[in-house]
């Protein structure tokens, strides 16, 4: 047992860590800010201790190991630089998780800019739905009965990849590039943090680097979905035998055919591997990008020759995760949804889903950008998506805990392009107005949707408050 100490321990990343730790038998508590986190709760449960604030009386002398997150000054917060000081170990979040990978039989990641979380929850459970020795370490504070982070064996283990720097400022190094995995399952690729990466070429580049560790790997396969243009080219960089497409292409290996929707609540999807037909799938939430996440998961079991009879019963009986078009309230044919939704490609994406399963009804997105980069870099293509719904409120920018606003961008900017581009239904609310502007606009048979990665689950007990009066 080692005592590990854990700065920013609130992130969901580092609480994964946090509980995954714990049960291995490590004593394990932390530090972070005081706002409220999503991941308090899961923290409360373990009874994992979170100190409040940073300081250097916090780094006692029977810590064995501090891991940091990239966030709060990452490895130039005041509690590392005590910690190494006084000679303790220290490691990023990065680094620690790519030396726990290195302790299993066979290490699975899953990266791209969109899906990732919400794909290796899904694998994660179907591991630990046919009882086999798997552990996993997932962005999210829950998701299917199981915590971010939880070890239950040490045959598989199913990480979640970030192409991120691991410490802003101090270690450029992409997050992933930490992992030597066996199989590497991409999503997708898109142009995001363009606080560090300055174009799509940029992130393109990280990726590739990322394949090639497959190269020198007998057992390396890329897991990738075909439909992603950028990605179909740049898997080439592997040989065709180390690589297995998946997606609604006829050029995939794994071709998937989206059946219907069931009920307004499932997907209703059939595969084909080479022209062999593997059946009838049920996903228990719509969207076409669930369903490429659920190929990836079906490529992936046929790789490890898995009995794909179980994996379609642990597919229909996989519930999603925390803030993935999560149900928050309904009252007066009036229903809140919540996501994590932040890039534009996934606000389309998240609006796509919501018009399956309620077509004939308005979608009011109450929308948070979150930092400042990428609002600024991203502007056009924000409003393109945002106009997909039926009314857009967009509230001020939630800022990251790596950065600081340049005075240049405000949400407000959303709605001035918008007009430009002769889009109507998006409107910049503050925060404080919010509520009244959706006692305005709310009526029966409407689903309002709270996004942004950063604090707009706030805003739920007020909404609430409004749907009860409509």
């Amino acid at each position: 047992m080692q005592n590990i100490y854990l700065v920013g321990i609130k992130g969901v990343g580092m609480t994964a860590l946090a509980t995954y730790l714990k049960e291995c038998g490590n004593n394990v508590w932390g530090s972070d800010i005081q706002d409220k986190f999503p991941t308090d709760e899961v923290l409360h449960e373990q009874h994992i201790k979170v100190l409040k604030g940073f300081s250097p009386k916090n780094i006692t002398n029977n810590i064995d190991l501090v891991v940091t997150t990239g966030a709060h000054g990452g490895l130039t917060n005041i509690e590392v630089l005590t910690a190494q000081e006084k000679g303790v170990k220290v490691m990023t979040l990065a680094e620690e998780v790519g030396q726990l990978m290195d302790g299993y039989e066979t290490k699975i990641t899953i990266c791209g800019s969109h899906g990732k979380t919400t794909t290796t929850s899904l694998i994660s459970f179907i591991l630990r739905q046919l009882r086999l020795s798997s552990s996993h370490l997932v962005g999210t504070s829950k998701f299917s009965g199981y915590y971010g982070g939880s070890f239950g064996g040490s045959d598989y283990l199913v990480v979640e990849g970030d192409e991120y720097v691991s410490s802003l400022g101090t270690d450029s190094t992409p997050r992933f590039m930490y992992q030597s995995p066996d199989y590497i399952i991409c999503t997708n690729i898109d142009f995001d943090h363009p606080d560090v990466y300055k174009d799509i070429n940029a992130v393109k580049k990280v990726f590739v680097d990322f394949f090639k560790k497959l190269k020198k790997n007998p057992k390396g396969r890329l897991i990738y979905c075909i439909d992603d243009v950028a990605l179909r080219r740049l898997a080439e960089v592997l040989p065709e035998e180390k690589r297995m497409s998946y997606g609604f292409s006829e050029d995939a290996d794994l071709v998937l055919h989206f059946m219907h929707t069931e009920e307004f609540q499932r997907a209703v999807f059939s595969a084909r591997l080479h022209g062999e037909h593997l059946g009838v799938f049920k996903l228990p939430f719509l969207g076409h990008h669930n369903v490429q996440n659920a190929g990836s998961a079906i490529a992936l079991s046929i790789l490890l020759s898995l009995d794909l009879t179980k994996v379609k019963s642990a597919i229909a009986l996989f519930k999603g995760l925390s803030r993935r078009l999560e149900l928050i309230y309904k009252k007066n044919n009036i229903y809140l949804f919540d996501d994590y939704a932040h890039h534009p490609r996934e606000i389309r994406a998240l609006l796509e889903a919501v018009r399956e399963k309620f077509p004939r009804s308005r979608r009011i997105l109450v929308f948070q950008p979150h930092t400042y980069t990428r609002t600024k870099m991203l502007l056009n293509d924000f409003v393109h998506a945002l106009g997909d719904a039926d009314k857009s409120y967009v509230i001020d920018i939630f800022a990251s805990a790596r950065e600081k606003t340049d005075g240049k961008i405000t949400s407000k900017d959303l709605e001035v392009k918008a007009n430009q581009m002769h889009i109507k239904t998006i409107s910049y609310v503050s925060d404080k107005k919010i509520m009244s502007e959706l006692a305005k606009e709310l009526k029966r048979g409407d689903v309002v949707i709270t996004a942004g990665a950063g604090d707009v689950y706030k805003l739920h007990e007020g909404i609430i408050s409004v749907m009860n009066k409509s």
